[in-house]
């Protein structure tokens, strides 16, 4: 019965990912309960499908060509289901590209989903889902995911905290310039001239794989050009590599079938 939760969530991320909302609909209870989480979503618990739709519907109307995608899907102990998905888009207002993971739970009964409750914080929806013993196999993940935070926050201190004392950073760039950037003082020096040269450059939600003793991410790069104020959206990916739990080497790349290259998977 729990295998065949997972079945009816994919069918469902099927009938989502083409856009098929009636489909998508009938995977759900006519009382679904819907848990939002309340540090993003404001509203409170909703109920039933006229209200989920109506959640849905609220989600678009903030994006243009707004996309759910699926990256990770595991199966609970007690038959829930654990999804993480990138919702994405581009600004209604802005303009500009925006993506954010958000990790569902979701409570099946009768092959109908009954309960979602939805999480920012993945590794809190890990623990809610009593998958903390899997979660640990994710530390270079969560490590990996740090790093992309305190790189979008310009935290420099909590970048350095996640990495050894002879980090390693190659940016994109290093075939035309041949400069890595090394330690602390790198880190500072990288940061600082891209944003002399960016208005807003940060990097968007994406998938992550768990390599072992590396991390790789496949997602996009957005930002705005400082004095052009031209938007920028292009691939980015990055292979994170760990030694005694810290970033040792991180190595950036504009085009994803060149980051798989380099981690050695076949695209």
């Amino acid at each position: 019965m729990s295998e065949e939760n997972l079945d009816l969530m994919r069918a469902c991320d099927a009938a989502l990912a083409a856009d098929d909302l009636d489909r998508w609909l009938e995977y759900f209870s006519p009382d679904v309960e819907v848990l939002p989480d309340a540090s993003v979503f404001p509203e409170p618990p909703m109920r039933g499908r006229d209200a989920l739709i109506a959640w849905m519907q609220t989600a678009r109307s903030a994006l243009r060509d707004e996309k759910w995608r699926s990256t990770e899907v595991r199966l609970a102990a007690d038959g829930r289901v654990l999804n993480q998905y990138v919702w994405s888009g581009e600004g209604a207002t802005s303009g500009l590209r925006t993506s954010m993971n958000v990790t569902a739970i979701l409570t099946f009964r009768d092959r109908q989903i009954v309960q979602v409750h939805l999480f920012v914080d993945h590794a809190a929806a890990l623990k809610a889902a009593g998958l903390e013993e899997w979660a640990m196999s994710r530390t270079n993940v969560e490590i990996t995911k740090g790093v992309v935070n305190a790189f979008n926050r310009r935290d420099i201190d909590a970048f350095a905290e996640l990495t050894t004392p002879d980090f390693e950073w190659v940016p994109v760039m290093v075939a035309i310039e041949g400069e890595v950037f090394r330690g602390r003082e790198g880190i500072e020096t990288y940061l600082g001239r891209l944003d002399e040269a960016w208005e807003d450059y940060r990097v968007a939600a994406g998938e992550y794989r768990d390599l072992g003793d590396r991390v790789l991410y496949l997602g996009r790069m957005v930002g705005r050009g400082r004095g052009s104020g031209v938007p920028v959206d292009t691939p980015l990916g990055a292979l994170t590599d760990y030694r005694d739990g810290k970033c040792w080497r991180l190595r950036n790349f504009l085009d994803h079938s060149e980051a798989l290259r380099a981690a050695g998977l076949a695209e």
